[in-house]
């Protein structure tokens, strides 16, 4: 199983009603890692609901911004770019003509999205950055929320709503009362709403900075915003907090640190948020970092069926031909140590995904200085731009390469209430036996394809071909005990 190491890039400009951004990808098989990343706030959308067309102050902010995206696009020699547009350009009077003076800017065509488009491709965005995801997705932009399901064949059709803070600011100062009514009233006859979903997947930078203040509320150690999972009723705290931020100035500056220009747009944020908690009934709000660009990286390049946990491991640690061989065939050494385990991420064939994932994280310290090998390995592992990964397989993945580096690597205290006991052991047992594997080999796929490990009831066996017994070093040895003694078992050497 072989995974491309080298990478192709690829552009998205995204002009929305509230900023335009440019996204460049190193994409890898099924994994999109970004290289750069810059929005302008040009506000396209301000104002619309009154006026009905783009004003001209910012359609001369968005136009600047996309001469400067260009340069930038051309300066990479990126020749693979899509620029799309949303809510305010397909609705302003004046759309179509900002569209072909941002045509003559750029050079290319844009599309104009639809909202069943966006709603579809932010679908496409969270399923490129999620596991098997299934659910409701909500797409909060400036002006419109996007409703789509995921994984759940007979679902509704997807909606579009005028719920975008930008949309529902434009009858003057908050009101809640206001909003709150204008929002129920939206979504009174939502097929989506009603239909009772236990997943809710919030896109958009307005929940992304709801995410954030929670975080920043709980004290949460991995401020890693893709897959952070909370229950509804913990969400609703965080919105009651942010709708009482304009009279308590603790909180309120607690927000404009997170995110000054998205401070005054998230009340209208929080009310939409909390009235879909609230009609749709759904246990879990899991936050997604991939939505409608990600979508559309996914729909220009065709859909890719490897794995973006997987193939991202592989594009984030740069392995060559020889280290993701090695990495292969550590998980062939290493897995008969590690069953049968319990089920620990949700079923047997998740358990071998994460297990895979670490094993090709397993040389990824290796640059690093000898003393500071661990932690550092560890904190780029659980920090990594990764997708399709939760936070508790993250810590997983990250305590196990620790331990891979160093034998009493020890979880830091803030990140053990992520994964629990069972799994913990599981990791020190898996970094033990990659850390064996690694010692034995040189970390050469060519000789450990020579050895293997066998669990039995009292006995961890590394097995040798007569060929490799020069191999089985005193440091091989030593590994070996460390490694059986995560199992509580006798270390033994058999040559075959």
């Amino acid at each position: 199983m072989s995974r491309r190491a080298d990478p192709a890039r690829a552009a998205i400009v995204d002009i929305g009603s509230n900023s335009i951004r440019l996204v460049i990808y190193a994409v890898h098989g099924a994994a999109a890692l970004p290289y750069f990343n810059e929005k302008v706030m040009a506000g396209l959308g301000r104002g619309l609901a009154e006026t009905d067309e783009l004003s001209e102050e910012s359609v001369s902010a968005a136009l600047a911004a996309l001469r400067r995206f260009k340069a930038i696009v051309q300066g990479l020699g990126v020749n693979a770019v899509e620029v799309v547009a949303t809510e305010a350009v397909r609705r302003a009077s004046n759309g179509s003509a900002f569209a072909l003076r941002a045509a003559m800017v750029l050079g290319q065509d844009l599309r104009i999205l639809s909202g069943e488009d966006e709603g579809r491709l932010a679908a496409m965005g969270v399923l490129a950055g999620a596991n098997n995801p299934s659910g409701l997705i909500g797409d909060l932009g400036g002006s419109s929320l996007e409703l789509h399901p995921i994984g759940i064949d007979d679902a509704p059709a997807g909606e579009t709503h005028l719920l975008g803070p930008l949309a529902l600011s434009s009858n003057g100062a908050f009101s809640e009362s206001k909003v709150r009514k204008a929002v129920a009233q939206s979504l009174s006859d939502s097929a989506q709403a009603s239909f009772g979903y236990n997943r809710f997947y919030a896109v958009g930078g307005a929940w992304r900075a709801l995410a954030k203040l929670h975080m920043d509320l709980q004290s949460y150690p991995l401020r890693v915003l893709n897959g952070y999972t909370l229950r509804a009723k913990d969400v609703r705290k965080t919105i009651k907090a942010v709708l009482a931020s304009g009279d308590t100035p603790q909180l309120r500056s607690r927000l404009e640190a997170i995110s000054s220009r998205r401070a005054p747009m998230a009340p209208y944020a929080a009310v939409v948020l909390d009235e879909l908690i609230a009609r749709t009934g759904v246990e879990q709000i899991i936050v997604s970092a991939n939505g409608l660009r990600e979508g559309v990286l996914r729909d220009m390049l065709s859909a890719r069926t490897s794995d973006p946990l997987l193939d991202g491991a592989v594009a984030y640690a740069r392995l060559n031909k020889d280290q993701q061989a090695f990495s292969e065939q550590l998980y062939t050494f290493v897995s008969p140590a590690l069953v049968p385990e319990p089920d620990l991420f949700g079923s047997l064939d998740a358990d071998e995904r994460i297990d895979r994932a670490a094993c090709l994280m397993a040389d990824s310290g290796g640059l690093f200085h000898p003393d500071h090998r661990a932690p550092m390995a560890f904190d780029s592992v659980l920090r990594a731009p990764f997708a399709a990964v939760t936070h508790t397989e993250r810590c997983f993945i990250a305590h196990a390469v620790g331990t891979r580096y160093a034998r009493g690597f020890h979880l830091p205290e803030p990140f053990r209430d992520l994964i629990d006991q069972t799994q913990r052991l599981r990791a020190r047992r898996l970094g033990a036996c990659m850390r064996l594997g690694a010692v034995f080999s040189g970390r050469s796929a060519e000789i450990l394809k020579h050895a293997s490990l066998e669990r039995s009831r009292t006995s961890l066996t590394l097995h040798v071909d007569a060929r490799s017994e020069a191999m089985v070093s005193r440091t091989v040895r030593r590994r070996l005990a460390q490694a059986a003694e995560n199992f509580s078992l006798q270390p033994d050497v058999e040559i075959d």
